[in-house]
């Protein structure tokens, strides 16, 4: 698979979170603020971050954007039903990767770096882990976090690593060969059957 693991598709997602009392900050000062946090939560237990980041995440992803380029055009032509049941495939595969590994690091360093074009941040992260012979090993990577305007604040589109590598052209990837969620989730938006021959999603 392109992200070798899930530790950088994870911390990149958290990045995109703040506070929700204030939806209307910028990328750069969302990021930063998530830095913070992150920074902030590294002594905790897994069980603790789990709990102080999922709710981060649920809020601040571009769950609805995500699904859709995931999709594909079939997205448009999907019904309501179709795109609720096509992301209780989706949503909980994104949501538990990104929580789940996040909460098994310590992050000792984070900083945020504004890009001149569009909605995007450069983050460079520092994580910590302790090797066997008790020495800690430190692991640096950059990624760029992808911004969308929301009705209610910025939200996270998409995460690119240094490499230039789309998290959700992989995800996207996998949909179509049915891999990692199965031929079920293809299967909800190509099969006419399951709600109706009309559907049109096949086309």
């Amino acid at each position: 698979m392109f992200f070798s693991s899930l530790k950088t598709f994870a911390l990149a997602a958290v990045l995109v979170a703040s506070s929700v009392d204030k939806p209307e900050d910028s990328p750069l000062k969302i990021t930063e603020f998530l830095c913070s946090e992150l920074i902030d939560i590294s002594d905790l237990s897994k069980e603790d971050k789990v709990t102080r980041i999922r709710p981060i995440v649920d809020r601040y992803m571009d769950a609805e954007g995500q699904a859709s380029f995931v999709a594909g055009p079939r997205w448009q032509k999907a019904t309501p039903e179709q795109k609720r049941e096509f992301r209780s495939w989706l949503d909980p595969y994104l949501y538990s990767a990104v929580v789940d590994s996040v909460a098994t690091w310590d992050v000792v360093r984070c900083s945020a770096n504004p890009l001149v074009f569009g909605d995007k941040v450069e983050v460079t992260v520092a994580t910590m882990k302790e090797k066997e012979d008790g020495d800690y090993a430190i692991s640096v990577f950059t990624m760029y976090l992808v911004f969308v305007r929301a009705s209610d604040g910025f939200r996270a589109r998409d995460i690119v690593n240094s490499s230039g590598g789309s998290l959700l052209s992989v995800v996207k990837q996998e949909v179509q060969q049915q891999g990692t969620f199965g031929p079920m989730a293809v299967f909800v938006l190509r099969s006419p059957g399951e709600f109706g021959s009309n559907s049109g999603l096949d086309k």
